[in-house]
């Protein structure tokens, strides 16, 4: 089964940015950048201001979207909602300043809620 995760950011500097994954259900997948392809530390310098995170079909495991440092250590989690039940809405976060190397990621499971 598939899950399509998207976080839409909205960034200290005024920028937008659409991070997607279509995840197959088989452990953690990257959320990489719609239009670039690039992970999240292509973000590097600026910080996560407002937030918004929706999974398509299957729900999210554990704490939605976890965004994690070159030592694999959380530094912050995203909230997912699911859009058949909800509409999602913005959230005021502040993650970063976020560095190179820091991966957004999320663990799907193809089972229904």
């Amino acid at each position: 089964m598939t899950s399509y995760v998207t976080a839409y950011c909205y960034t200290n500097r005024g920028e937008n940015h659409i991070m997607t994954v279509t995840s197959d259900d088989s452990g953690f997948n990257s959320l990489l950048d719609a239009i670039t392809s690039q992970g999240l530390g292509s973000l590097q310098g600026q910080t996560i201001t407002k937030v918004m995170c929706w999974v398509d079909n299957y729900v999210t495991q554990g704490n939605g979207v976890i965004v994690v440092d070159p030592q694999n250590t959380p530094q912050s989690s995203i909230p997912v909602s699911r859009i058949e039940v909800g509409m999602p809405q913005w959230q005021t976060v502040n993650i970063g300043p976020i560095d190179l190397n820091w991966v957004a990621k999320v663990t799907t499971s193809a089972s229904l809620a």
